[in-house]
């Protein structure tokens, strides 16, 4: 996101796997998340914001909100972050017990902040477990178990072992942001977790990116790996046949480190590949067709709420951060305007 006028965030519509999921899972949980709680984050001293709208200040906190499963999820990659920083910088890989210990502090943390509503004071720094928030059944033990086991998995794995630390390996990113066009107008964002260059030999060598998985092996997963395919194709000129593709189910053991691509077992398809580049196209333009233009201003209004109907399928809904607004509305159709001042009504002691 880049800063324009009057120090106003531009609020632009990029193609990304987890924003094409919830455009399809529900739109209005999709104007929730893009539209109602842009600006919701807390005032800062370089904003122009007179104040923050209480509207979008409620949907930003829910937006941050997160299911026990995606918060072990986190805590897990912000720990083979912290370690691959950390041998970044100094060249010493933490110790087995170093791992271990930042892991279960993050979820010892978290689950601390959400339980005391840390997150009043800015949702997107401080945990909010929805199990906590919508007064679930909860139990930390598992969490802090699921995590030792996938960073002990992960710290033990050939991929960092046998791979990441060999000299042969030229590392690229850690948790870098690729952003590409496939065509005029639109974009698309993908995030690697890591990737490197894999010297083979002197005049041979590999593209190999990684992708760490602490949930089960999905159909999703498949367009996540084919979609950092045609970003490392667009972004770093690496044809199909110099690229491995290597997602690490880590509550699976060694067994859950699978490799696509270049001399692999699994070949990456390039059909699928064209098929998905006409996809994002498709789902992105269908995404732009409501999307606002840029006002006098040079920012994006608000669209209307009414756009973006309730899905008929209600089995998403008990796992769903927006869950109470919607109950509170009923599932009827309303303007921001009326929106605003039922949160304003009925969840005032949730605001900061």
């Amino acid at each position: 996101m880049t800063i324009y006028a009057k120090n106003r965030l531009l609020n632009e519509c990029r193609w990304s796997s987890s924003r094409e999921a919830t455009f399809l899972e529900c739109r209005k949980k999709y104007w929730y998340t893009y539209y109602g709680a842009w600006e919701g984050w807390p005032k800062t001293s370089f904003d122009s914001r007179s104040e923050v709208d209480p509207l979008a200040s409620y949907l930003y906190m829910l937006k941050n909100m997160q299911p026990a499963c995606m918060f072990v999820g986190s805590v897990v990659h912000k720990t083979i972050e912290w370690c691959l920083k950390t041998y970044e910088a100094t060249k010493r890989l933490p110790t087995l017990e170093e791992v271990r210990i930042h892991v279960q502090n993050g979820v010892k943390k978290g689950i601390q902040e959400s339980s005391q509503k840390m997150w009043k004071n800015h949702p997107k720094h401080h945990t909010n477990l929805l199990e906590h928030y919508y007064n679930l059944p909860f139990d930390s033990s598992p969490l802090e178990e699921k995590a030792r086991s996938c960073v002990d998995n992960w710290y033990s794995s050939a991929c960092l072992q046998k791979i990441a630390l060999n000299k042969r390996a030229a590392w690229k990113g850690i948790e870098s942001m690729q952003t590409f066009s496939l065509e005029e107008g639109v974009e698309a964002i993908v995030v690697y977790d890591f990737f490197l260059i894999w010297h083979a030999r002197q005049d041979d060598s590999f593209m190999i990116i990684f992708d760490w998985k602490t949930g089960q092996e999905s159909e999703k997963v498949e367009t996540q790996l084919l979609a950092y395919a045609i970003a490392a194709k667009i972004c770093f000129s690496v044809p199909l046949d110099k690229l491995i593709l290597s997602p690490f189910y880590l509550s699976q053991g060694p067994q859950g480190y699978k490799k696509y691509g270049a001399k692999q077992e699994m070949p990456i398809d390039s059909t699928k590949i064209e098929e998905l580049k006409k996809s994002i196209v498709s789902s992105a333009k269908a995404m732009l067709e409501l999307h606002p233009r840029k006002n006098a201003e040079g920012i994006f209004p608000t669209p209307t709420s009414l756009q973006f109907p309730y899905t008929e399928d209600r089995r998403h809904c008990k796992k769903c951060s927006f869950q109470e607004l919607c109950q509170a509305t009923n599932y009827q159709e309303k303007e921001k305007e009326e929106l605003g001042n039922l949160v304003k009504e009925k969840f005032a002691s949730c605001m900061r």
